[in-house]
This record gives structure tokens, C-alpha cells and sequence, in this order.
């Protein structure tokens, strides 16, 4: 990591005890939308915010006047490509046994757009739907997110909860995501793109 990040001083053990409170979750689907479930992911993304240094401060969830939001992040730094981001990113989880879908991403880039955020993740430990032909999903939001609007969802899914607890540097990953899609090539058939 290049010298203007922070180190990413993650207490793993703590980590790893907070994802194994939801692993039984992904294997039981009458626990899929209990606000409990919800809630230890909540606490394993916190976590992850709060090893980031002063980079980014976890500021917790919000009620606004665009809904529950179940995670604003502050970005404090003078890093030109954290700068793109604003001052603020909003982020929902979702720890069901179902990836999150077209709703649920739709929903966040409503947020997103209505609190004035950039960037907006999505936490699901199934992941999100992907395309499919021309059958809407979670994906398609995100790359028309990005291609329309200007705006960047980045997800993550139990698989990169699990990579982060056996080493993986937070903050290397939400780069790594952030810039593969902002290089990304637009989907064949879109028109009038916005930059």
C-alpha cells in the first residue's frame, strides 16, 4: 500500500467472531429477513470502518428523509481519487439467503442520490443478481449507476467478509473495486452516456 494510506489495523479475531455469529444464516432461510441478521453484519462492517484509520470515519446508521440508512461513512483525506468520492459515502447490508437484487440497489441509489453521495456500497452475503440477456438485476443498477449518472456502487459479498478476516487490506479492496469500475468499458447498446 502506497505510504498515504493508513494501515488497515483490522483485529481479526474480534472479526472473525462477529462473521461467525451470521454464517448460520446463510445456510437458513427462515432467518433471511429478521432485523437481527441484519444487525451482525451491520456490527462486522463497522468493524471494518473503524480499523480504516482517519481515512474513514464510521459515523453509524441514519434515519433521513430518504429512509433508513444503514451506514454513512465520512472520507477525510486529500487523496485525489478519494476526493472524486465526496465527503460522504452511504452503504446498506443485507444478510439473507438470497443475493440482493433490483430492488434493494435500486433503493440505495435513490439514497444515494437523494443524501448527494457518489459513492454507495452494498454489503450482501449473498452478493448481488447479475445480468441476465436484458432482464433487470442489481447489476444492472450498478452499471447504470455508473454510466448515467455518474455514480459508483460498489458490493461485496461474504466471500470478500471472509478474504478481508484472512488477511485481505480493506481499503486496498475498496480501491481495487472503485477503480475497476471506473475504467470499466460501458455496456454494449448504451447511448447518450454521461461522464
Amino acid at each position: 500500500m502506497s505510504a498515504q494510506w493508513p494501515e488497515f489495523d483490522l483485529d481479526r479475531t474480534s472479526f472473525a467472531d462477529i462473521l461467525s455469529l451470521f454464517e448460520v444464516n446463510l445456510l437458513d432461510s427462515e432467518t433471511q429477513s429478521t432485523k437481527a441478521t441484519g444487525d451482525k453484519l451491520e456490527m462486522a462492517t463497522a468493524e471494518l470502518w473503524g480499523a480504516c484509520g482517519d481515512v474513514f470515519r464510521f459515523a453509524g446508521s441514519r434515519q433521513t428523509y430518504a429512509g433508513q440508512i444503514d451506514g454513512v461513512v465520512e472520507v477525510h483525506t486529500s487523496d485525489p481519487v478519494l476526493r472524486d468520492w465526496g465527503s460522504l459515502v452511504i452503504y446498506e447490508c443485507k444478510n439473507w439467503t438470497d443475493p440482493a437484487g433490483l430492488p434493494e440497489l435500486a433503493v440505495l441509489l435513490y439514497k444515494m442520490q437523494l443524501t448527494d453521495a457518489k459513492v454507495g456500497m452494498m454489503f450482501s452475503t449473498r452478493g448481488i443478481t447479475k445480468v441476465r440477456g436484458d432482464r433487470l438485476n442489481g447489476e444492472g443498477v450498478v452499471l447504470f449507476a455508473r454510466w448515467h449518472l455518474n455514480r459508483f456502487i460498489l458490493y461485496f459479498d461474504y466471500t470478500d467478509l471472509e478474504a478481508i478476516r484472512d488477511g485481505t487490506n480493506f481499503i486496498e479492496l475498496l480501491m481495487e473495486r472503485y477503480r475497476a469500475l471506473r475504467l470499466s468499458a460501458p455496456p454494449a447498446g448504451s447511448e447518450s452516456l454521461r461522464r
